[in-house]
């Protein structure tokens, strides 16, 4: 059996299982220094707010600087070939983070592993919602945007047993590089899968492009089209990209000061919180892609034109509920009992706006508008979550105990602010999905939109 182009069914599944291990990969690379912010820290004498500087603003202005550039050239080239570019670039970088010897350099590297890693989810998405009819691109998807939670829930896992492993050999010197502290090797170890998903991204076959609109595939695409398009639908956009970028604030946050808070609130360190917050993401990961596409086929059941969206708004305010019962809770068992729902969630989250809004983009511009995704994602959440929090923090009290009280006020303000938002613009949302014909499901339906220019 053949998906909708020259591909079989199987390298199209192989195409999802490698692109699923190279995003993975991505959020390993990405996330690893949270669990490494305490060590850093007390090595460069850092702030907590330059700490969260090294974590979000090094990566997060490189990856929104080259992230529309590197989406219009996923739409005119080879995306296979761009994205092993990427892979390689985002792997050198984060193994010569572990190498850095202050602040400065640290920044500067991270700057390089925003940049690699700015290719892969545009590219990704676009070949994938090549390589699928559909009807059938919804469980793709959540299979691939599932590896961010296990790219997380890996760099607190990994990252918390190779940090162990590497406190046993404790500072050594290595040629040219010098002295070398436990965290620097975590990081050195941490980029060697980058590696391997190149050799494996090297037998993934290219799908062809499909549903071009009434443009003839090889006609280039006028970058000044994009923003033509979203300034037609601003309200569209408003709810689909700015709405589920503020949630983002919230998980950025919780993601990057959860390890900070267990060792401050409830005397865990790293190796011991890693593991425990890291299988608990994998639990709600899994969880969560499955529940995903279950309610939103029960939705579209229940007569829902935009279930994505729909279901999206709904998680939110159930978030912003939960997290608010953070300091209110004292035993740090039933805080990762509550952190099990809020990785559900997350899964929702990071799914579900994104399946909408595949749905909804014109196909030539479909890796365009998913940069742009990303680029409001990474700049609003990555950004100014978890600085947002640490800058709370500080102003509740200068010595960081009061982070959890700050993250819970903090996250359950951006989830209640992202549900109003998305609320607001939904009438414009629906106002942009066709009208469902006898015989064809909602999904199909929706995803017919994409050829609208």
């Amino acid at each position: 059996m053949k998906s909708q182009n020259s591909i079989s069914s199987s390298s199209a599944w192989y195409l999802i299982g490698v692109l699923w291990f190279t995003y993975v990969v991505s959020f390993l690379d990405r996330m690893i220094l949270t669990l490494l912010i305490e060590p850093i820290k007390a090595d460069f004498g850092l702030t907590d707010f330059q700490s969260s500087l090294l974590v979000g603003f090094s990566f997060v202005l490189f990856y929104v600087s080259f992230g529309l550039p590197v989406a219009y050239f996923a739409d005119q080239t080879n995306r296979k070939r761009l994205i092993m570019i990427a892979v390689t670039i985002w792997g050198t970088m984060t193994a010569l983070c572990g190498t850095a010897k202050n602040f400065t350099s640290l920044l500067l590297f991270r700057f390089g592993v925003g940049a690699g890693e700015s290719a892969l989810h545009p590219s990704a998405l676009s070949m994938i919602s090549d390589a699928f009819e559909p009807e059938r691109r919804t469980l793709p998807m959540s299979i691939f945007l599932s590896a961010a939670t296990a790219g997380v829930a890996l760099s607190y896992i990994l990252g918390s047993l190779l940090y162990g492993f590497a406190q046993k050999f404790g500072v050594y010197q290595l040629p040219i590089i010098g002295d070398v502290k436990p965290w620097q090797t975590t990081l050195l170890l941490v980029a060697t899968p980058a590696f391997l998903s190149v050799a494996l991204l090297a037998f993934v076959k290219e799908p062809s492009r499909v549903n071009r609109g009434d443009c003839d595939a090889k006609e280039q695409i006028r970058p000044s089209e994009i923003f033509k398009h979203l300034k037609d639908y601003p309200l569209v956009y408003v709810g689909s990209i700015l709405g589920p970028a503020i949630a983002n604030m919230a998980m950025y946050s919780f993601m990057t000061w959860i390890p900070s808070m267990f060792a401050r609130s409830y005397g865990w360190p790293p190796e011991k919180s890693g593991v425990a917050i890291g299988l608990t993401m994998v639990i709600g990961g899994i969880v969560g892609t499955i529940l995903v596409p279950i309610v939103k086929k029960y939705a579209e059941k229940t007569g829902v034109p935009d279930s994505a969206y729909a279901v999206s708004i709904i998680t939110l305010i159930m978030s912003a509920v939960s997290v608010s019962s953070l300091p209110f809770i004292d035993n740090a068992w039933i805080v990762i009992g509550a952190f099990a729902f809020t990785s559900i969630f997350g899964v929702f989250l990071n799914v579900l706006p994104q399946v909408s809004l595949q749905h909804i983009a014109p196909d030539r511009l479909r890796a365009q508008i998913t940069a742009i995704w990303l680029i409001a994602s990474n700049l609003i959440g990555f950004g100014l979550g978890p600085s947002g929090t640490a800058l709370l923090s500080d102003a509740l009290a200068s010595d960081g105990s009061q982070l959890r009280t700050a993250l819970s006020i903090f996250s359950a303000a951006s989830f209640a602010v992202a549900a109003v938002t998305m609320y607001l613009c939904r009438p414009y949302v629906l106002a942009r999905l066709p009208q469902e014909k006898p015989g064809t499901s909602t999904t199909q339906e929706i995803d017919k939109v994409s050829a609208v220019g």
